[in-house]
């Protein structure tokens, strides 16, 4: 038994080729060497809650359009949250609050939820 030094895959000693990534075992390996340990494609729960927090906080921003006062801290907390979302940030506690108040009840607790998870849990 053999294994393929690019993604560690056990093969039968003839083979010519990995069965699982289909490297060829008399070439060297160039480039970087494939971790096996990949993180998953698949959304963290903290990227999740983020979203569904921005669609609420649009929502609520659109619906409080008919009263043209509540759009001056609704949009730009909005903006603001985006911002934190796109650089993969916590909102602070007083912002999630501050949106829980001001913007939309569903977003604010969702924030909430971020701003006292763990580091390791996004």
């Amino acid at each position: 038994m053999k294994y393929c030094a690019k993604c560690g895959a056990s093969c039968q000693d003839d083979a010519k080729f990995c069965e699982k990534c289909g490297h060829e075992f008399d070439k060297p390996i160039q480039g970087e060497v494939v971790d096996n340990k990949k993180k998953s494609s698949s959304p963290t729960t903290n990227e999740v809650l983020s979203v569904i927090a921005l669609v609420l906080m649009i929502i609520s921003t659109v619906l409080m359009g008919f009263a043209l006062i509540p759009l001056l801290w609704c949009i730009p907390m909005t903006l603001h949250y985006n911002r934190l979302r796109e650089k993969k940030q916590k909102p602070t506690l007083g912002f999630a609050i501050c949106s829980l108040i001001f913007v939309s009840v569903f977003a604010g607790i969702i924030m909430i939820v971020q701003s006292t998870m763990d580091v390791d849990e996004m």
